[in-house]
């Protein structure tokens, strides 16, 4: 596999995406920063059922990615000056080499999704 990841794409994506929906799931999010989002409503975006979208987006949640509030829940990406940076060079990098980045995320089947420490 060619290296055309930037170093800390490539750090980021080993360390804390666990699965492509996960990254999906938070590009979609961080993409739409006005809008909050229902399971159902992610679930119909990235056409996987709303019990995934549930815990993929309690992972994020849990690792710091999302903020989350009401019920049912309604989460919405978080915006910090260093996770927005992050998110837009792994967006680009997304965008311009979509399957290295998920071979990978499919490289390290054995992570979870960590908390992002940030600002």
């Amino acid at each position: 596999m060619q290296k055309t990841l930037p170093e800390e794409v490539r750090r980021f994506l080993l360390t804390s995406i666990p699965t492509v929906p996960h990254l999906e799931m938070l590009l979609l999010l961080w993409r739409e920063p006005a809008k909050a989002w229902s399971n159902d409503a992610i679930a119909s975006r990235l056409y996987i059922s709303s019990q995934l979208a549930r815990r993929i987006a309690e992972d994020l949640f849990k690792a710091d990615f999302f903020e989350c509030e009401g019920y049912p829940a309604l989460y919405q990406c978080r915006r910090t000056p260093s996770l927005s940076a992050l998110l837009a060079a792994v967006d680009a990098a997304h965008s311009r080499s979509l399957r290295e980045v998920s071979l990978l995320i499919h490289s390290n089947p054995n992570r979870m999704a960590i908390r992002f420490d940030s600002d």
